[in-house]
């Protein structure tokens, strides 16, 4: 049976430097469909349960929080066979998600959910900054489940198991928070925890996928 290898990183310094590439290739391959999709991009039905969630704006800051949660993680993992798996598992899922986004551009109806009489002033700049910079494309799948995924299988890893429940209670909160924010479909998470699943099992237990050295 034939066996793939990759490279690995030597140092921590190669960590980081690779961590640092992998977030602007990362944010390249976002930003790019997001602002392509225009037009093209269609809305999905909204389910009941979509329709039930309210509109949180102060969850913004739990949404956006799932960068600080990627850079714990990572910067948490002192194994660098462990922490080059994590990058190639990010980047896989990174790269699925971006020919998705091009060749099925789905858009979240947000004028549905516009921001509730008397929302205080930091909610209001929140919901208008993220709006601004996110354009409603990029929904199908979640990039921010299937981040906290990878995260939270991260911290399954060797010593950074005494922390998996901590990892459990953030990662529920960012997914419940790509609803209450109305970033996403309930379909959105779905889609986002299977890839992120997927880019796990991949990088971390396929046996056919090894490290150099």
């Amino acid at each position: 049976m034939s066996r793939f290898t990759l490279p690995v990183l030597r140092t921590p310094a190669a960590k980081y430097a690779a961590g640092t590439i992998v977030a602007l290739c990362a944010a390249a391959l976002y930003l790019l469909p997001n602002r392509m999709a225009g037009g093209a991009a269609v809305e999905l039905p909204l389910t009941s349960l979509d329709r039930l969630v309210p509109f949180w704006p102060w969850t913004g800051w739990i949404y956006a929080s799932v960068y600080v949660f990627l850079a714990t993680a990572f910067a948490s993992m002192r194994d660098l066979a462990v922490a080059t798996r994590f990058l190639y598992a990010c980047v896989f899922a990174q790269v699925v998600a971006a020919v998705v986004f091009l060749a099925f551009p789905t858009a979240y109806p947000r004028e549905l959910f516009p921001l509730p009489y008397g929302a205080a002033a930091s909610d209001i700049a929140l919901v208008t900054f993220w709006r601004n910079l996110d354009a409603p494309a990029n929904c199908f799948p979640s990039l921010h489940v299937s981040t906290a995924v990878l995260c939270l299988a991260a911290y399954e890893t060797g010593p950074l198991r005494r922390f998996r429940y901590v990892a459990l209670a953030a990662t529920v909160l960012l997914v419940a928070s790509t609803l209450t924010f109305k970033q996403h479909y309930l379909a959105d998470l779905v889609g986002g925890g299977m890839l992120g699943l997927a880019s796990y099992w991949l990088f971390f237990r396929w046996p056919r996928l090894q490290l150099a050295g």
